[in-house]
């Protein structure tokens, strides 16, 4: 489905989305702080079974002011996994808040932005490799793992910085 458009949020709603906000940011601020103060303990990951629409959702209503303003729409298409997603919840909201919101960046007014999820076979015997394609191929038959792509209208990025997109500090 797609966003586009006003909405009209209650208090309720309002107080809800803010402190689903603040729960994030609290969360982000911890780990920056662990970061800071070179605190190398071990972490176990926080892996439970997701929701991934749920999740989805949530990443959205983050960023729909930012999209609303700019009369970007969002178009999600989620294709359920074959089983159970394992993943820490509040680590993929993050991470697609972040993509979202470099999204919104890059993307003219009135542009588009597409969230695509699918099952992906990932063969780890691959997974040196620095060709993302050969990490991961479309294999609904023997998938083992699932992909979600962002796209956006915006102008894209000059071939010749492909190489470095990836490093520290970089934005192209």
């Amino acid at each position: 489905g797609g966003t586009r458009g006003q909405f009209n949020f209650s208090g309720g709603e309002l107080l809800r989305r803010r402190r689903c906000s603040t729960i994030r940011l609290s969360a982000l601020a911890t780990a920056l702080l662990d970061l800071s103060a070179n605190h190398h303990h071990e972490r176990r990951p926080n892996m439970q079974k997701i929701n991934l629409e749920k999740s989805r959702e949530q990443a959205i209503r983050e960023i729909s002011p930012v999209a609303l303003e700019l009369h970007i729409e969002i178009r999600t298409e989620l294709q359920t996994p074959p089983g159970s997603v394992m993943f820490n919840p509040s680590h993929i909201e993050q991470v697609l808040v972040n993509l979202l919101e470099n999204a919104c960046k890059f993307t003219p007014k009135y542009g588009l932005i597409e969230v695509l999820g699918y099952p992906v076979s990932w063969d780890r015997s691959e997974a040196r490799s620095k060709d993302p394609a050969a990490m991961m191929a479309v294999a609904l038959d023997r998938s083992n793992a699932y992909r979600v792509d962002i796209r956006d209208s915006g102008p894209g990025i000059i071939p010749a910085h492909f190489d470095q997109i990836f490093e520290e500090y970089t934005s192209y």
